[in-house]
């Protein structure tokens, strides 16, 4: 289900799985490309000029992008497998939308990788940061499971859930820091900023890729509690739903 989730509309075409690497990677690699040789910007951040504002850029858009596309397949995931859930008794019904996710992955995976390997060759990253990555990646996949598994019956019960997530796909990258840091949103805006859970996603990523210092613990402290309480609530609320998901469709 992974494999056919992953390659969508590609699946008996030459090179699809090709073009499943390859676009992702030459998204972020013409993204370096443009911020480096055209844009070349600054930001500052506590007072500190950074060059690097193609890292900080990039370590917003990549969790972003992951986190909007969970979002947006959640609440139909399992509408679009309804065949499955119909007729597939013996299949685990949690694996339907664990598959969509699992394929989403695989490009935020490739895009980080390469993102990681620019980071690497062009700065001095001590050891720990990387180590930090790893717990980033980890709570990334523990949240990511627990959206999955909520929205998944809730978009199958209710049919407009899907229309709100675009809306917020739409409005959300701007009210977390993926271009901005949180000191450049008006501070009309910082609250929303802060009940956003987008902003914590991307500042673990940012700590080990940008900063590349002690990282932000009072992020880390609440992405950890988000992860573990979203992924609670989506395994009670999944659960309670997988008898009657058909009885939805």
């Amino acid at each position: 289900m992974a494999w056919r989730s992953l390659l969508g509309g590609r699946t008996g075409q030459s090179g699809g799985l090709f073009w499943v690497f390859a676009q992702p990677l030459i998204y972020i690699a013409i993204n370096l490309t443009v911020f480096i040789t055209l844009f070349r910007s600054r930001i500052e951040i506590n007072g500190i000029i950074h060059e690097d504002y193609e890292v900080f850029a990039l370590t917003g858009m990549i969790p972003w992008l992951l986190f909007a596309d969970a979002l947006g397949r959640a609440g139909s995931v399992v509408r679009d497998g309804r065949s499955l859930i119909r007729h597939g008794a013996n299949l685990p019904p949690e694996l339907i939308p664990m598959a969509s996710l699992l394929a989403q992955s695989v490009p935020f995976l490739a895009q980080m990788a390469l993102l990681s390997v620019w980071v690497g060759a062009s700065y001095s990253v001590p050891l720990i940061n990387w180590l930090i990555l790893l717990g980033a990646l980890a709570l990334t996949a523990v949240m990511l499971t627990g959206i999955t598994l909520l929205l998944a019956p809730l978009g199958a019960r209710m049919r407009w859930l899907g229309e709100v997530i675009r809306i917020y796909c739409v409005v959300g990258i701007y009210l977390c820091p993926v271009f901005y840091t949180g000191e450049q949103m008006p501070e009309s805006l910082r609250l929303v900023m802060a009940l956003n859970p987008a902003t914590y996603l991307i500042q673990t990523f940012r700590d080990a890729l940008f900063l590349r210092q002690a990282p932000h613990w009072e992020s880390w402290a609440v992405m950890a509690t988000l992860a573990l309480l979203v992924y609670l609530a989506g395994r009670v609320i999944f659960t309670r739903s997988a008898s009657h998901l058909a009885d939805l469709l």
